[in-house]
């Protein structure tokens, strides 16, 4: 008898163990229209090189903060929004010295005060399907050439502002910066415990190509926490770039491992955090320099989301 109870106990002990691992939840975004949010990102960035035989270190820290609103709900189910950004802090550290500036203290003599103030103020308008895919991004090319305009022609700080806001220069990129408050989600269930892949390319100063495997772990009332693990490589586009007379050539890749908690009922994050690092070979080439120069980088990045009141 002892040994029929035990067997009993085993045998719902595994069925009770496959139906938690056959778990699936339906990850999607279900907002109303006049829905607005706000949220907050952090990201701390050291880019560390060695340049004939010295150490150097460049240290960025940002902090951007984000309004989107759902300006109406399309026939075929998707979100038509907008994405303000209503802060931006940057503070740079590096060998040519520090930088500071903050949207909500610009002064006039400020040579970024143009492109900052257009930064915060230019609202991004975009279609959304209930997985989280931004499908368009309206006035993209208007966008693109209002930053371009905006940061062109200045000095070692406009081209800065440029290469930290590089998104703002093609639809792929307005796209991703979009993205960076939001996560996609596969069409069908996805199963407690399996991952699912995606694989995206985008194109800002060089090409990446992104493998993302994605996994809830974990189902708590109306909250779900996901795991990301990123393969970052670089993509076919042209990986080349000329910043004051120089041309860099890059050869990186690297990853990225990313934590989030989301709210299962609007489908947006709640909090998340992410560690990005990748490193390589930077190739330098300028009429001013005697021979052509290769320089060892790493770049790691930590990065916060979350959502204010």
């Amino acid at each position: 008898m002892k040994t029929i109870k035990a067997a009993l106990v085993v045998f719902f002990a595994m069925t009770f163990s496959l139906a938690m691992q056959a778990k699936k939840v339906e990850l999607r975004y279900t907002l109303e229209k006049g829905f607005e949010i706000c949220f907050e990102l952090t990201s701390a960035q050291e880019i560390a090189q060695e340049v004939m035989g010295q150490s150097q270190s460049t240290q960025t820290r940002l902090v951007m903060a984000t309004k989107f609103k759902v300006l109406d709900i399309t026939p075929d189910g998707n979100y038509l929004m907008t994405r303000v950004i209503t802060k931006v802090k940057i503070m740079v550290s590096s060998p040519m010295g520090d930088m500071e500036f903050d949207t909500d203290n610009i002064e006039d003599d400020n040579p970024l005060a143009g492109s900052l103030s257009w930064l915060k103020d230019a609202p991004l308008e975009f279609v959304m399907s209930p997985s989280g895919e931004i499908l368009e991004v309206k006035d993209a090319d208007k966008v693109a050439e209002e930053f371009t305009e905006k940061t062109s022609g200045g000095g070692p700080e406009s081209q800065m502002i440029m290469a930290l806001a590089s998104q703002f220069t093609s639809e792929d990129g307005l796209k991703q910066s979009i993205s960076m408050s939001l996560l996609k989600y596969p069409i069908k269930k996805v199963k407690v415990g399996k991952p699912w892949e995606t694989v995206s390319e985008i194109e800002q100063l060089i090409s990446f190509v992104s493998t993302t495997a994605t996994m809830v772990n974990e189902i708590n009332g109306d909250l779900a926490s996901l795991t990301q693990d990123v393969k970052i490589e670089q993509g076919e586009g042209e990986n080349m770039m000329e910043m004051q007379g120089m041309e860099m050539e890059y050869e990186l890749s690297g990853g990225k491992q990313g934590a989030y908690e989301v709210d299962l009922k609007t489908g947006l994050i709640v909090k998340g955090e992410g560690i990005t690092t990748i490193s390589g070979i930077v190739s330098i080439d300028s009429p001013q320099l005697p021979a052509p120069m290769s320089i060892p980088m790493t770049i790691k990045t930590t990065e916060t989301v979350k959502r204010v009141e």
